[in-house]
Parts: structure tokens; C-alpha cells; sequence
């Protein structure tokens, strides 16, 4: 459709906009000859919405149509002195940007920028920047300069939101566009003032007279749409020269920036591990202060749990029957029937213990084995079918509930001891691997590498001659091997080379971990000095050597690693429960090492330790997150809580809305895996909806890769194709036909043939149907179809939808989400628990104050019964929940939920996860880093052979700091930064002080890197752009064609527009969303599909001036100068000018020239 001459006289603000159309309707994108033609009209857009366009035509036919929207150069007029615009270059003069015309304009692409004109000010706002550049215009209509403003003036708008226009009157040129203004301006000679503090700032103008053509007011207030600058440095990005190279010398400053950023967060949660010893044994002898009483609270909620299962066994019949064992076993071990075994006895034994008399230590680890038989009974009771189908009734609810209060009970006690007992089994199970495997004769080639090793990073170390490092490299080169006088014996070339000549003794290769330990912190002391003066380059060889020793010390007795480890961890949290030590930062390093050591060891290993390991971790994780006595970490989750459940931005509101939200879920999926209604609805209510659209997929893969194989007689193709025919060409064969069949015509008595029907497709009674014939072809990927992985590899993903939404029980996560959230009359759930902790009183303390926080941890996250590992059953099924259309929304709105309320409940953890633990390379090998250390790591080890690879490693670091839609270190930070007042409440100002410095360096040092690039990238380029576009405007300029147009983009563009009930036989009423939505696309119509494909005007590679944020003065402009709102065709320039070579910059006075252009 074309559309002609658009009213655009001055409309004033709130004027609808308003066209004549001529509507063409073609058979097809490839017909030379519209089959029908009629008129429309456009009337203005809603406040949400785009225009709506009115089509009248003679076919009655209400079908989907493709209509060609075909612009020319004569389609669009500038009323005011009545010359065509070339639809590139259309001017919006004067009306609100919310009227700029949606149908014409993506703003996905376009850039909507309100400029003052040619900006060359001066200022003194402070910073080292300089002012104002000069740019040679091109000779297009006589010579002349053109002065660029270079300062953040785009920035100042992104931050102040708006800005305001005054003009004063004079002499000089006219403003033919503001009809209003009855006085010319004399824009050479005026001068207006910035005011700011004491200082004062001139902005006065350039040469004019290029330019007074395209002035117009603006309305007084103007808001800037997106960031200003932001595409354009994205885009130099492409060219590694500007960021990757200085990323890359920075690397590893980075790296120890985000390290030091990392452990202060992990900080606030391992500070106070030690005060857990008070609900602890503290040796054979001596209980802590308040074990024995925890030790009778856990007795009396075993009774309690005893008695609950007592009477589920007893009314177990019909529906329940199927519980009767396992209540029985769970009763059992809750407390044996004469009273003499079970939990109950072992905590009361505890509870009763004389002070004085020895045997702690067998009570508190039979407390231990008691509880774990109570857990194991009631997780077979709680996992039986039975147990969640009736999950309503009363003594399936009162059980739960007493396990529930058990576990709280029990998760606030012997929790060093339980870390003690899991070591020592770690350390026994890892100590027959290490003996078994690597305490061998065989490690002595190792061990002789490493000596070798440890050798060359002496060397190294020992040839830094730097006054500032020589000391801290002297302390390494003598860790690894060499004094002056010749082999430290202490050194790891020592203790490699003894553990060499004896590789089976324990002792010897305990001494080369200790020795490397050792080594490894006289390293990163070293490392840190020197970034710290700036003479990272002076330790070049000691870092290449430090990380050759350790790829290979990485490989070495990692089972003999654990085995260390965790005896490490046994006595140190032995002498923490004794009350002789304050160190629990020792355990965490113990542990962290040891965690690293399990990560090396081989994924066909791992089973060997890995039930000891992840007991082990439990028991860590328990005491590390267990912040009983540690009141000023539950003031932190009482201030985050809030008074009441309407509070904004606080758990209780947020737990409310991801309550409704999850029943909202639970509501609309269908019950059962494989009901009939289950079934309808998974069915689809469009061949683009459900697995109607899945199999559509499955199909059409299936079919490429039998129509990829050659020959009719290769292996694999006649399977590949039996699979497609099964599936269905279309809806009419297939298991397609009996999905349509079933939404169609699936209702009343036909329900039930129809979904059987769909049943027998997918595996009849004699096993055919499509998962018959999908497994035939299933694992052949390195057989049948190695040469055509990708189109197997595309049949097994679309497979995997289909068969996941076809098996999926929708109901049952969102129903089990709903339970951990519970109401608030829910005793142990999560909006109970935080009810009672926002009703405390604000003086509460002690147990009366950590008590309802262990609930309110204890809901969030109950050993696979809380909120948090139910909400992730229920995301491992996202690819089924967005499968269908009707569901889609509210999962959307779940997950939406859960993550607004984690942001506030946990956003530390959020941060460290975003940073990353290690250095190191992403897992798998080769994909994308998921931590702002694993981007680091790549980049910093990269060797810069491949500019492409380099460019894209710098991209990555960028994606995790910042650039990653929130999901990134620096979103991360501003959500510990939004809590600063809840850590002022829990006294943790000093851990978030030093998170807030951890911050600052490495944010500095960040921008240290990017803010240079920026400037010439991003600022001097923009701007030149605007002049240019500005000029290439003037005059016949706008005539040149210059550069060529690109078929491509303006050819035509397909809208597709569907039909509406509230139309007529010859007149259908449309409306179309401003960015031409991704479902308003036709599917046939032989044209791209991207809703950034539309746009008439801007190289989708193009797009710019959407910028960046950086911290600046909040001011408000007042300038003269009229001003214009103008839509850019921003062209190649931008590339060409950042490539150009800057010159050296000088600065006088209060500006600063840069030359070289």
C-alpha cells in the first residue's frame, strides 16, 4: 500500500495524524499484478497503541493477505513550503515524539534525538577531557568549519530526562519553520549561560547557516529515547583495535579486582561461622551453652512427628492405603515402640547428658544417624504418589508439618560436629582412592615435573629485579625452590623431590599440598603488589611460569587433594566447636580448595567420593548459612521482610505475588501427564500453538535430513523419512491430524476417541506410532547420519520438545510451588515464617529473633522441599510451559516473581555468582564464559593471533559486567546496593563498606580501561555524524543518492494484517503495534521477518546514538538556540570516522583542541 501526502502542517501536540492510503492487495509477494485494490484511512495512535488503519475492499474473503506498504519519494510532503521529502529523510517538525508516525517508523532502530544544533561550548565541569574538536566539512557548498561540541551532552539529557529551550531575540538569520516566532536570531554572536555551583559555562554557536533550515521549537519537554551513545561503541567492537587490546592488558587487574569483589561478598555470610558452637558439643565433656536445650526441643518434636505418623498409619486405608509402610517406617524411626531407639531416645539421651561426664561425642553422632533415618523414612513417605494426591487431607498435612518443625529444630545444632563426622568420611573414602591410585609408584613422573617446574618459577621469580617486588619475589623463589645459599628444604622443589624418590607415602605428599599452599600465597602477594604500582609488566615470565606449575600441579593426586582437605577441614572445625579458635575463615579455604580439587577429578572418578563429597557440603553449606546467635544477619532479613504484605519492594508483598502468580499456574495447566484434558490442551489451539506446532517442527526437521541423505538406499534415510510421515506433511496425516482433530473436535463423548487417537499416533498397542519411529533412528548421529550431524542433531532437539510436552505434568511443580509457599495460616512455609518474622517487634533479639529467620531459611530452601528447589523443577520444564500459548504468560509471570523476590532475599549470592568463584575457562570447553572471571580469563590468556576471537572475548567481558540486560555483575551489584538500608539495620555497615571498596576499585579500574576508547569511539564520531547528516541534507545534497540504496531494505515490506470479528463483509478495522510485532508477520510472503528489518532508513548494522550513563553533574540546560527533532539516516561515515587516527590533544585554559582529524 502506499501511503500519501500525511497532513504534517505544525500538528500540535495531541492533533491526531492522519493520511489518505491507497490499499493494494497481492496473491501472493511474487504477483506483478494487485488482484484487488480499495482506499483506507489512518486516524492518530492511542496512547499504547499504533494507528488504526481502516482497509475497504470488494473480496469478502477474510483471510490473512499480504500487503505490500510501498513508499516513494513523492509519498510524503513537508506542508509547509509543499516540497517532497524522500521517505529516508522525513522530518517530524514539531509535534510530540509519542505522535511520530508508528506505522512509518520502528523505533527499534530509528533514533529520535532532540539536538541544539552545532554544540562548541566551553566549560569547566572538571575532568581532563577535552571540549571541542574541528572538522573540515567537505566542500559541498563552500568552504567552512564546523565546530563539534565533545563533551557529554547526551549523557547530561539521559540523566536530567528532559530539557528546556529559551530564545532570546536578535538579528540574524530567520526560522521559516516556526511560524510563531516574529523576530530573527542572531545565533553567531548569542551566548547563553550554563549555571553550575560558582562556575559558569558559555555555550555559543558555529557557523549557522548549514544548518538554520532544519531549526524548529520543540515542545518543553522532550524525553531522549534510549541511550545515546551505547550501539555505536557496540559497534566499534567489530574492530578489536578499540577495546580488546586494552581489556587485554588489564586482564588480570580485572581479575583481581572481581576476586577481591567476590570474597568480601562471600565475607558478609563466613565472618560469624564460629558462633554456631553454643548449640554444639565442645568436647567429649562440655556441651555448649544451649545445646541441651535444643537437644529437648528436638525431642519433643520427634515425639510430635512419632505421633502424627502414628495416626496417618492408622487411618492409611482407600486412597491412603498405599502410605501405611511408610508412615510406619517414618513413626519408627521418629521413636521406637518401647521408647528405648529412634530419635526421640537419642536427643533425649543428649538432652539429659550430666555436665561433666564424657560420651558427647557418641550422643551427638547417634543424634546424627537418628535424624538421617527420620529423613530417609519420611522422603520415601513424602515422594509416594499417594503422599501428593493428597496432599489436602489433614494427616497428610500434620505430618509434613511435624517433619517440618523437626527439621528446623534440627538444622540449628551439632552443626560443627556434623561437618567434623562428614569429613572424617570423605577423608576415609578419598584415602583408599588415594592409596589405591595415585599413591604409586607412577607419581614419581609427576612429581619429578613438578620439581622441575617449581625450578623455572624460582628462576624466575628470583630474576625480578624491581625495587618494589624484589622482596615478596624473593619469598616466592624461595617457596618453590632456591635461596642464595642454595634448595630451600622447606621448598615445593623439596618436597616434589622427596615425594619423587617415595611416591607412596602420605606424609611426603601431604608436604608437597602444604608446600604449594604456601607457594601459592607468596604468589598472589606478589601479583597483588604489582598491580597495585602499576608493574604487572615486571612479573611477566613469574606469571607464565606460576601458571605452567599449576595446569600441571591440577592434574596431580586430586583424590589424595581431598583426603587433606577435608582432614584439614575435620580439625579445624574440632578446634572451633572447642571454643579454642576464632579462624572459621580457615574452614572455607579448606574447603574451597578441596572443592577445587573434586572439580579436576575426572567425571569417571567423581562416583567414587561423590556421595561422601556432597554430604560433606550439605553439612558445610548447613553451618555456613545457619545464622543462629548471628543477630545482626536476621535483622538484615527483618528489615527486607516489612510490616506487612502491601509493603513495596519487601519479602511479604513479593512472596504474596509469587503465591498468586503460582496458582495463577497451577489454575490454567492441565492435571495428569496424560488425562484427556491434559492432552487437549497440550494438543494446541493453532498449528502454531502447542504440540501442534512442535510436531510441525519435528516434521520439517525429520524431512530435511531425508531429503540431505543422497541415495534412496542409504542407511538412515528411509527411517528419517518413515519418522516424517508419521509426524504428518501437514494437518491432515499423521499424529498432526489427530492433534487438530483433538482441539477441534475433542469435546463431549468424542474426547476420549479423539485423545486416543492421539495416543495411538504417538505408541499404539503394537509399540508403532512416532516414538517407534523416532527411535529407530535414535544414537545413529556417528553411524547412519555422521555425515549429516547437524540435520540429526536438529531432529533429536525438535524430538526432545515434542516427547518433553507430550510426557510433561504441568499441574504438579506449580501445584508443589504453591505448598512450599503456603498461605499465611501454613505453619513452616514461607509466607507463615515471614509473617511471623515482619510482626517481631523491632527489639527483638536472640532466639526470639533467629528462630523465625531459621524458618523463614528453612521454607526458602528445605532439602528439596522449599520454594527455591521447587521453583527449579519447575523452570527444568520451561522449553513445555512456553510451548503453549495459553500457558506461556503465566510461567512468564512466575519466574518474573521468583527472581523479584530472590533479588531482594539473596542478591549477595547473586553478585558472587555473576563474578564467579574462579579464574578459569568456561565448562564445556568452547562455550560462552557464565562469570565475569571466566569472560576475564579468556581474554587475559588469549594470545591475540585472531582478531576476530579477539574482539569477541571482549565482548564477553563487557556482556558480564554490564551489557547483559541485568544479568550481570553490575545489575547484580545494584541489588545489594538497593538493601543498603536493611544492612544499616543489621550493623553490617562495615561488610557492606567493604563490598561498596571492592566495588569502587573495580569499577575504577573497569573504566579506567573503556572510558579512553569511549570518548574517541563514541563522543567524537556521534557528533561528527550529526554535522555530516546535518549537511548532507542541505541543499541538492539530499539528492545524490549517496550511498546507493539497498534493495534489500527498501524493497518491499510485508505487514500481515488478520481479519477481526468486529469487521464486515467489505470492511476489516486492523491495528498495528508500533514495532511491527514478531506475530504480525506474514509466513508465506517470501520476505525477511525481523522486526528490525522494517525500517526504511537506518542499515540494521547501523544502529547508534543510544548511549551510555556515566556519572555527571544534574543540570538543567537553558540554552538560545530553537531546535528541531529530527529522524537520522546515519550512514557510513561513523565507521570511516572510527577508524581515523586521533592526534595528539593539548589543553589551554578552559579548552582543549584535539587535532589529527
Amino acid at each position: 500500500m502506499a501511503i500519501g501526502n500525511m497532513d504534517s502542517t505544525n500538528p500540535k501536540k495531541g492533533e491526531p495524524i492522519t493520511g489518505t492510503v491507497t490499499i493494494k492487495i497481492f496473491k501472493d509477494a511474487t504477483a506483478d499484478t494487485a488482484t484487488l485494490q480499495g482506499n483506507a484511512k489512518i486516524t492518530g495512535p492511542n496512547q499504547d497503541k499504533g494507528p488504526t488503519l481502516t482497509i475497504k475492499y470488494k473480496d469478502t474473503n477474510q483471510e490473512d493477505k499480504c500487503i505490500t506498504i510501498t513508499l516513494t519519494s513523492t509519498d510524503i510532503t513537508k506542508a509547509a513550503d509543499g516540497t517532497t521529502v524522500d521517505y529516508g529523510h522525513i522530518f517530524t517538525e514539531g509535534f510530540d515524539t509519542s505522535k511520530v508516525h508508528p506505522e512509518i517508523i520502528s523505533p527499534t532502530l530509528m533514533v529520535i534525538v532532540g539536538i541544539a544544533k552545532a554544540w562548541s561550548p566551553q566549560h569547566n565541569l572538571g575532568g581532563s577531557w577535552g571540549l571541542w574538536t574541528q572538522y573540515e566539512k567537505p566542500d559541498w557548498e563552500g568552504g567552512g568549519t564546523v565546530y563539534a561540541y565533545l563533551w557529554h551532552f547526551f549523557d547530561l539529557l539521559m540523566i536530567d530526562g528532559k530539557f528546556r529551550f529559551k530564545v532570546d531575540a536578535g538579528t540574524g538569520f530567520p526560522d521559516p519553520y516556526d511560524p510563531d516566532s516574529g523576530t530573527a536570531r542572531d545565533i553567531d554572536t548569542h551566548k547563553s549561560e550554563i549555571q553550575k555551583g560558582t562556575g559558569t559555562n558559555y555555550v555559543h554557536l558555529a557557523d549557522e547557516k548549514y544548518f538554520t533550515k532544519f531549526w524548529h521549537l520543540l515542545p518543553s519537554d522532550m524525553y531522549i529515547l534510549g541511550n545515546i551513545m551505547e550501539q555505536v561503541y557496540n559497534h566499534t567492537q567489530d574492530d578489536p583495535s578499540y577495546h580488546a587490546t586494552g581489556l587485554t592488558m588489564y586482564a588480570k587487574e580485572l581479575e583481581s579486582k572481581a576476586q577481591t569483589l567476590q570474597q568480601t561478598a562471600t565475607s558478609q555470610s563466613t565472618t560469624e561461622l564460629a558462633n554456631t558452637r553454643d548449640y554444639d558439643i565442645q568436647g567429649n565433656t562440655t556441651p555448649g551453652g544451649g545445646l541441651k536445650e535444643k537437644a529437648g526441643q528436638l525431642r519433643d518434636k520427634a515425639q510430635e512427628l512419632y505421633t502424627q505418623a502414628d495416626q496417618l498409619e492408622t487411618a492409611a486405608t482407600g486412597p491412603l492405603a498405599d502410605l501405611r509402610a511408610p508412615a510406619t517406617a517414618l513413626k519408627t524411626a521418629a521413636k521406637s515402640e518401647n521408647g528405648d531407639d529412634g530419635l526421640h531416645h537419642a536427643a533425649g539421651q543428649l538432652a539429659s547428658h550430666e555436665d561433666g561426664s564424657d560420651g558427647l561425642d557418641a550422643l551427638a553422632d547417634a543424634v546424627i544417624k537418628k535424624f538421617e533415618a527420620v529423613q530417609g523414612a519420611y522422603d520415601e513417605l513424602s515422594k509416594n504418589p499417594a503422599f501428593t494426591a493428597n496432599k489436602t487431607n489433614q494427616k497428610v498435612t500434620a505430618v509434613e508439618n511435624a517433619y517440618n518443625n523437626l527439621k528446623i529444630i534440627y538444622d540449628w545444632m551439632l552443626n560443627f560436629t556434623k561437618l567434623i563426622k562428614k569429613a572424617s568420611t570423605l577423608k576415609s573414602t578419598a584415602g583408599t582412592q588415594s592409596d589405591s591410585t595415585e599413591l604409586q609408584a607412577t607419581l614419581s613422573a609427576p612429581a619429578t615435573t613438578l620439581a622441575t617446574l617449581a625450578g623455572l618459577l624460582s628462576t624466575a621469580a628470583g630474576q625480578v629485579d624491581d625495587g618494589t617486588l624484589s622482596t615478596q619475589a624473593g619469598l616466592l623463589a624461595t617457596s618453590a625452590s632456591k635461596t642464595d645459599s642454595g634448595v630451600d628444604e622447606t621448598s615445593l622443589y623439596a618436597k616434589a623431590t622427596a615425594l619423587q624418590k617415595a611416591p607412596t607415602n602420605y606424609t611426603n605428599a601431604t608436604a608437597v599440598i602444604q608446600a604449594f599452599d604456601t607457594l601459592k600465597g607468596h604468589f598472589d602477594e606478589l601479583i597483588k603488589l604489582a598491580i597495585q604500582h602499576d608493574k604487572l609488566e615486571k612479573v611477566q615470565s613469574v606469571q607464565n611460569a606460576y601458571v605452567n606449575l599449576k595446569k600441571h600441579y591440577d592434574t596431580m593426586m586430586n583424590f589424595t587433594k581431598i583426603r587433606y582437605y577435608s582432614e584439614q577441614i575435620s580439625i579445624q572445625a574440632t578446634t572451633l566447636r572447642k571454643g579454642s579458635g576464632d579462624d572459621a575463615d580457615n574452614i572455607v579455604k579448606y574447603f574451597e580448595s578441596m572443592k577445587h580439587a573434586y572439580s579436576k577429578v575426572t567425571d569417571s572418578d567423581k562416583p567414587k567420593v561423590k556421595a561422601q563429597f556432597e554430604a560433606l557440603k550439605d553439612a558445610y553449606d548447613l553451618m555456613l548459612n545457619n545464622v543462629d546467635s548471628q543477630e545482626n544477619a536476621a535483622k538484615v532479613l527483618k528489615a527486607k521482610t516489612g510490616k506487612s504484605d502491601k509493603e513495596e519492594g519487601k519479602l511479604r508483598k513479593l512472596a504474596k505475588t509469587l503465591y498468586e502468580k503460582a496458582e495463577a499456574l497451577e489454575t490454567a495447566a492441565p492435571a495428569g501427564a496424560d488425562s484427556n484434558e491434559a492432552l487437549k490442551l497440550k494438543a494446541g489451539t493453532t498449528e502454531n500453538d502447542g504440540l501442534r506446532k512442535l510436531a510441525k517442527t519435528l516434521y520439517e526437521a525429520a524431512k530435511a535430513l531425508s531429503e540431505a541423505m543422497g541415495d534412496d538406499d542409504d542407511d538412515g534415510k528411509e527411517e528419517a523419512q518413515d519418522l516424517a510421515d508419521a509426524v504428518g506433511e501437514n494437518e491432515s496425516s499423521g499424529i498432526r491430524a489427530a492433534l487438530k482433530d483433538l482441539h477441534e473436535k475433542g469435546s463431549g463423548a468424542n474426547l476420549p476417541t479423539l485423545t486416543k487417537a492421539v495416543r495411538d499416533a504417538y505408541k499404539d498397542t503394537s509399540g508403532e506410532g512416532v516414538e517407534k519411529k523416532f527411535q529407530a533412528i535414535q544414537g545413529q548421529e556417528d553411524i547412519a547420519y555422521a555425515s549429516y550431524k547437524s540435520e540429526y542433531q536438529a531432529v533429536e532437539a525438535a524430538w526432545k520438545a515434542f516427547d518433553d510436552l507430550y510426557q510433561a505434568n504441568l499441574k504438579q511443580p506449580a501445584t508443589d510451588l504453591v505448598t512450599a509457599i503456603g498461605g499465611t495460616d501454613e505453619n513452616g512455609k514461607l509466607q507463615k515464617a515471614l509473617q511471623e518474622l515482619g510482626n517481631l517487634q523491632d527489639t527483638a533479639s536472640g532466639s526470639l529473633l533467629t528462630g523465625p529467620v531459621s524458618a523463614v531459611k528453612t521454607a526458602y530452601d528445605n532439602s528439596g522441599r522449599g520454594v527455591k528447589p521447587k521453583f527449579t523443577t519447575l523452570k527444568a520444564k520451561e522449553s513445555s510451559y512456553k510451548a503453549i500459548a495459553s500457558i506461556r504468560p503465566k510461567y512468564d509471570n512466575v519466574v518474573n516473581s521468583m527472581n523479584a523476590f530472590d533479588n531482594v532475599y539473596r542478591p549477595e549470592e547473586l553478585l558472587m555468582d555473576a563474578v564467579g568463584a574462579t579464574d578459569g575457562s568456561p565448562t564445556p570447553p568452547g562455550s560462552d564464559p557464565k562469570t565475569l572471571r571466566e569472560a576475564l580469563y579468556q581474554l587475559g590468556t588469549d594470545k591475540g593471533e585472531d582478531p576476530e576471537k579477539l574482539s569477541e572475548l571482549a565482548k564477553d567481558v563487557k556482556k558480564q559486567y554490564g551489557d547483559n540486560w541485568g544479568n550481570d555483575v553490575k545489575g547484580k551489584f545494584h541489588l545489594v546496593q538497593a538493601q543498603a538500608d536493611a544492612y544499616a539495620v543489621g550493623s553490617k555497615t562495615g561488610e557492606y563498606a567493604q563490598l561498596l571498596e571492592a566495588w569502587t576499585a573495580f569499577n575504577d579500574m573497569y573504566y579506567g580501561v573503556v572510558s579512553y576508547y569511549k570518548y574517541y569511539i563514541i563522543i567524537i564520531p556521534s557528533i561528527f555524524t550529526v554535522l555530516w547528516t546535518l549537511a548532507y541534507w542541505e541543499g541538492e545534497k539530499a539528492m545524490d543518492k549517496f550511498p546507493p540504496p539497498d534493495d534489500n531494505q527498501r524493497d518491499c515490506k510485508i505487514l500481515n494484517v488478520e481479519s477481526t470479528p468486529s469487521g464486515t463483509a467489505t470492511e476489516l478495522t486492523y491495528s498495528i503495534d508500533q514495532n511491527f510485532g514478531p506475530d504480525s508477520h506474514a509466513t508465506s510472503c517470501g520476505h525477511k521477518k525481523s522486526v528490525g528489518y522494517y525500517p526504511h532508513f537506518i542499515p540494521p548494522s547501523l544502529m547508534v546514538l543510544v548511549g551510555m550513563g556515566l556519572p555527571l553533574p544534574n543540570l538543567t540546560i537553558v540554552t538560545a538556540v530553537s531546535s528541531f527533532v529530527v529522524i537520522m539516516e546515519l550512514l557510513g561515515i561513523v565507521l570511516d570516522l572510527c577508524k581515523s587516527n586521533i592526534g595528539e590533544s593539548s589543553t589551554t585554559g578552559l579548552e582543549t583542541k584535539t587535532t589529527g582529524f
